[in-house]
């Protein structure tokens, strides 16, 4: 059996192998972030232009409001003349609401404003939409929840103003949220006092309705979750049943809110219509995070949708929620034909054209082009009964009648052949797909058909003038449908065949992955290779596509279609995985920061070292004590009555959204240890190359900010350095009287500072130590030259030095036996001061036997160079331990100013209407951390030799493992348990002992 001593022997010898594994592991794992950000391929979005100069008429608030809010505002759009009806007061049009997102700005209302505006004028209406916008002071709502409380109760207020403008002549308003906009509009619905009658349809754009993108602050989750609560009542009781909610979101181009963020829990399927910027009929593009606000594509059937569901009549939105769904699902998801609703309405018969060619197939496959027919032709599919006969695919290019599919009964004849007279019109059931050309697609059960006893289903081609190009596929539906189980990681190498090989002329294969898509960090890529190309001309690739679904609560289905011209094209359908995945880095560096921290501590109590940073975070045991027991514990809290008096873990909620799998956390931690390297990096070189500068830089604002010369402004300064206890207490009050989070921003520069201190009388001391060894060299030469006067001399000279020698070791002895050693770099005890100077401390119990060895000790130094060169060289030392350990602590510190950052950037933001920050998310972290470096800060820290812990640091791993547990996804929780590591520290070095 190994030993487990045998174990810990191996691993320092596999040290640089595994560092230099992580770091290839990890620059990998970086260009694939790199390639996520950054590779999306062009914006295919065209730009949206105003007709005239947009402007934004300011509505007077009730000042009531105006008190309660100071800090918002509520404008109109308008332009040309409609302006100048709007600064008169004139409204005669349906209300819209704009709500802006995170950072977001009331203009970007303007693309959708000046579209409907303009569609108004063409269509001749009188009045159309009066399009209001919010200005939320550009907030950051997405990173403090406080802010989305008071932006959905000035939201309440803003459609209560609204609807009095129109003086009881409007009913509703129409909500438009853009990001966390969205999510506003939804709260709305759980104000008190608020009447859900007064908003029938709500459209969101990239707004992330399952959960947050990030968690900064426990106030964003809290509101999350009573959203969710609300909606999941209101469905459940009818009350919301009118309401029609829209999610869009812009696909692979928006990385800030991926796709499956868009569809909300608590809202059935009936009432919410969920899609994707790229399968919108006529859209077709992605759009980032921004540009879904102003995409033309996307701007243009918004327009049209909005515009369809609005009765003018008297003017509202139509009150038939089924009818509202209808017409959006046409305009958003499935268009069977033209661009407005009420104009493509197929009627249900069709009275054929007696002067129309009938041409009667018998082929299973089939394509013409309009060079085939010389005028109108109706193209005849026979309904055999047969199992081939079950299916039937048609797609037809460039087609523009919107009646073009219909079955019927063929009795009589025409022309010798057989023809129908009327038939029932299947066109509703088509739907136009993406592609160069206007191209509509059908799937026809042809068995469903033969019950209601059809004979044939019937095709219209116009004619050679319409250049239409037709083709048609029958089949039995189970030959077409596959399913695969796809190896996650074998086809990450090589990728799995999917079909190897079509049929010749096959329209459409649906393919059902059974396993693999419903987590989110497998990612797969999708390759179709063309095998054979014979007797087709150069137009057949263009007929193909691949489409995804992803049905709610179902199997991932992958439709892929591709149109034959000629019987001898194949394809084959491959797949190759990859990785995709970003949820909980933010904990995994805290850790691998924490592993470093304890590296360091633990190398002070064994060997007396302290090593560097970088080095301390390379250990094997970050993943042997944090990662591996976290992944074991955590899935014996998903267990089922395993320690289920636990609280739900970040984990059991990445395993609900299926972000969740067996390797997350070794690619995690991988993605990770890069990142903190660069980061300390970049936190030395600013120690080592900016700190003067920051120094200097901090004078001027102390300078400035307290109105006195620079030379008292440089000695308070000082003065806080080498008192480190009236800093503490001035952050302390700072934190009080504005926020937290500011006040570990400060007490980060001071450190900074001090960090830089330690490391300038480092260098210092190296100098030092250089030109005294210059100096003792010089002496030395000196003395050889002046001793040559006889052997006699130099024998007596000899014999001086080595019995002044004697007489100081023994001095040392007596002296150092009264307490125990304090550092196993020197012996002797030593004082740093501001200048670089030691002065041997005087020993307790030693009385004036103290002052007899330094005398001795002063002789000793003036006769014997090589004492002085050991005393200088275990200065270094001490110096350059603590400024390594303060680097550590440093680090940690960073970290937490790094997930409180948005605590910061509120308070910075709302600076100019409050001082203070209330709520203070960061409030408990800041007081805890700065209450600790009282300790922390001292010169004497950290106190060597301290290996009988008051606690042991293994207690730092189970806050480390606790981050992992609870911190992945609720970042905010992060800042405490930074705490604890703080707390952990000032006890250790105020309570532990020295060993003996």
């Amino acid at each position: 059996m190994i030993a487990w001593s045998d174990v810990w022997e191996f691993l320092p010898k596999i040290r640089v192998k595994l560092t230099v594994f992580l770091l290839i592991v990890s620059t990998f794992l970086l260009l694939g972030f790199l390639d996520f950000f950054t590779n999306h391929g062009p914006n295919n979005c065209e730009m949206t232009y105003m007709f005239e100069k947009p402007e934004y008429v300011e509505v007077a608030l009730n000042k009531s409001v105006k008190t309660s809010f100071p800090r918002y505002s509520l404008y109109v759009y308008g332009e040309g003349r409609y302006a100048r009806d709007l600064e008169m007061g004139k409204l005669d049009g349906i209300p819209v609401v704009f709500i802006p997102g995170n950072a977001g700005s009331y203009r970007q209302v303007r693309s959708l404003a000046s579209v409907c505006l303009r569609k108004q004028y063409d269509k001749g209406l009188k009045s159309g939409f009066d399009f209001f916008t919010i200005d939320f002071d550009e907030e950051f709502s997405a990173f403090y929840g406080k802010l989305l409380y008071d932006q959905t109760r000035f939201l309440q207020q803003v459609v209560k103003s609204v609807l009095e403008l129109y003086g009881g002549r409007r009913d509703g308003v129409v909500l438009i949220g853009h990001s966390m906009g969205g999510i506003v509009a939804r709260a709305l619905f759980g104000l008190p006092g608020f009447n859900p009658t007064n908003v029938r349809v709500i459209f969101t754009l990239a707004t992330p309705h399952a959960s947050p993108v990030a968690v900064p602050d426990s106030l964003v989750a809290e509101f999350y979750r009573e959203v969710e609560e609300v909606w999941r009542e209101g469905c459940r009781s009818g009350d919301f049943s009118h309401v029609t909610v829209v999610s869009i979101t812009g696909g692979f181009r928006d990385v800030q809110v991926w796709s499956g963020l868009g569809k909300p829990r608590g809202i059935p399927d009936d009432s919410f219509i969920s899609t994707v910027s790229t399968s919108i009929p006529d859209v077709w593009v992605g759009t980032d995070h921004l540009c879904i606000v102003w995409c033309k594509q996307l701007v243009l059937a918004l327009s049209r949708a909005i515009f369809d569901i609005a009765d003018f009549g008297f003017k509202r939105i139509s009150t038939d929620p089924s009818l509202t769904r209808q017409i959006l699902n046409y305009h958003l998801k499935k268009r069977s034909g033209g661009k407005k609703f009420w104009s493509t309405s197929h009627p249900p018969e069709i009275t054929m054209d007696k002067e129309a060619y009938w041409w009667e197939l018998i082929k299973k496959r089939w394509s013409f082009t309009w060079e085939d027919f010389p005028k109108k032709t109706y193209v005849a599919v026979p309904l055999y009964d047969e199992k081939d006969y079950e299916t039937l695919t048609v797609l037809v290019s460039n087609h523009k009648e919107k009646d073009w599919l219909f079955a019927c009964k063929m009795l009589a004849t025409q022309n010798s052949l057989k023809s129908c007279s009327n038939g029932i019109n299947l066109s509703r059931f088509g739907r136009i797909v993406q592609g160069t050309l206007k191209r509509k697609t059908v799937d026809l059960n042809l068995k469903h058909l033969r019950v209601q006893n059809f004979t044939h289903a019937v095709v219209l081609h116009p004619g050679p003038q319409y250049h239409v190009t037709v083709f048609g596929d029958v089949y039995e539906k189970k030959s077409r449908v596959l399913e695969f189980w796809p190896n996650y990681w074998t086809s990450y190498l090589t990728p799995a065949v999917v079909i190897s090989r079509t049929e010749p002329g096959a329209l459409k294969y649906k393919v059902i992955f059974k396993s693999g898509f419903q987590n989110m960090c497998k990612a797969y890529h999708l390759i179709v290779d063309t095998l054979t190309c014979k007797g087709t001309d150069s137009s057949a690739a263009a007929h193909g596509w691949v489409e995804f679904g992803v049905p709610a609560n179902a199997d991932h289905v992958v439709e892929a279609l591709r149109s034959e011209v000629g019987s001898e094209q194949r394809v084959r359908l491959k797949l190759q995985s990859a990785y995709n995945f970003s949820t909980g880095l933010p904990a995994y560096i805290a850790v691998i920061l924490l592993t470093g921290f304890i590296g360091q501590v633990e190398a002070l109590a064994k060997e007396g070292k302290c090593p560097s940073f970088h080095s301390a975070c390379c250990s094997l045991k970050g993943l042997l004590f944090i990662v591996l027991p976290f992944r074991i514990i955590s899935y014996l809290l998903m267990t089922p009555g395993v320690l289920d008096w636990v609280p739900e873990t970040d984990v059991s909620i990445l395993e609900r959204e299926n972000l969740d799998h067996m390797l997350l956390p070794l690619l995690l931690y991988c993605a990770a240890f890069p990142l903190v390297y660069i980061l300390s990096t970049c936190s030395w070189l600013v120690v080592m190359a900016c700190g003067s500068a920051l120094h200097q830089l901090t004078l001027r604002v102390f300078t400035k900010l307290v109105r006195v010369k620079e030379p008292i402004s440089e000695l308070a300064v000082d003065g806080l350095t080498r008192f480190p206890a009236i800093a503490v207490i001035l952050l302390l009050a700072i934190g009080h009287a504005t926020s937290g989070g500011f006040a570990l921003v400060l007490g980060l520069v001071y450190y900074y500072i001090k960090v830089f201190k330690f490391y300038e009388e480092f260098v210092e001391s190296l100098v030092a130590k250089g030109v005294g060894a210059a100096v003792r060299t010089v002496r030395e030469r000196l003395a050889r030259s002046n001793n040559r006067g006889g052997d006699s001399r130099r024998e007596d000279a000899e014999e001086v030095n080595n019995s002044q020698a004697d007489n100081r070791r023994s001095s040392i002895s007596v002296g150092s036996s009264q307490e125990p050693n304090e550092g196993v770099i020197s012996r002797r005890r030593w004082t740093i001061t501001s200048a670089s100077r030691t002065t041997p401390e005087r020993e307790e119990g030693v009385g004036d036997g103290g002052n007899t060895v330094q005398n001795e000790l002063d002789i000793a130094e003036d006769n014997n160079p090589e004492i002085v060169n050991e005393e200088e060289e275990n200065l270094a030392d001490l110096i350059n331990i603590r400024a390594r350990f303060h680097f550590g602590v440093l680090m940690l510190w960073l970290w937490a100013v790094a997930v409180n950052v948005s605590s910061v950037l509120s308070w910075a933001t709302r600076l100019r209407y409050s001082v203070r920050l209330d709520p203070d998310p960061s409030a408990m972290t800041g007081f805890l951390i700065l209450l600790t470096a009282v300790i922390v800060w001292q010169p004497n820290v950290p106190h060597l030799n301290r290996s009988n812990f008051f606690i042991s640091p293994k207690c730092l791993r189970i806050l480390g493992i606790a981050m992992l547990l609870y911190a992945s996804v609720s970042t905010y929780r992060l800042g405490p348990l930074l705490a604890l590591c703080f707390i952990w520290l000032a006890m250790h070095e105020r309570w532990s002992k020295p060993s003996q």
